[in-house]
């Protein structure tokens, strides 16, 4: 019975990832459309103009360590996005030395039409769980749960598993 659950768990992976990748193309072409925007949209720069929109005078540093990105990786995004217009950078005037963000017009237009798109999404995940029991509900988010603190242990920068195997 684990080999079929590992099995499926497999499936179940792929599949996200395979979704993952469909919706990222999704939301970019729906982000150009309604933005009558001739600039494509990579998936992590609407999470950074989302993170953004959400945090107040965020930086490099903090964009970077809530993404779990490098400081180059959010340095690079950032310049596009302020030469696309998404966003504004200033310093704080008591704090000349940080750089610190917040979303022009344009960036918030992004961040609604990733917004619209996620709660689509939340209604569509609704609608598959709404055909649970509530003791099935229970059993699905005590897994759920699990899984989640699995992947976040495999993910943590303390984890030696996938090093190890990469030696």
């Amino acid at each position: 019975m684990l080999d079929r659950i590992v099995k499926t768990w497999e499936s179940v992976l792929y599949h996200l990832e395979q979704q993952s990748r469909h919706r990222g193309l999704q939301l970019s072409r729906l982000v150009r459309a309604e933005l009558h925007s001739e600039y494509t949209y990579q998936l992590s720069e609407i999470h950074v103009i989302d993170f953004i929109e959400r945090t107040k005078n965020p930086n490099v540093t903090v964009i970077a360590a809530h993404l779990n990105m490098t400081r180059g990786a959010i340095s690079k995004i950032m310049s596009k996005l302020l030469d696309r217009g998404d966003v504004v950078s200033f310093r704080q005037p008591d704090n000349q030395k940080n750089i610190y963000f917040q979303l022009t017009t344009r960036g918030e237009a992004v961040a609604k039409v990733h917004r619209i798109f996620h709660e689509r999404a939340q209604t569509q995940i609704k609608e598959l769980f709404s055909r649970y029991s509530a003791q099935e509900l229970q059993i699905i988010q005590r897994f759920l749960s699990d899984v989640t603190t699995h992947v976040d242990l495999t993910l943590s920068p303390n984890s030696s598993d996938v090093r190890q195997e990469e030696s």
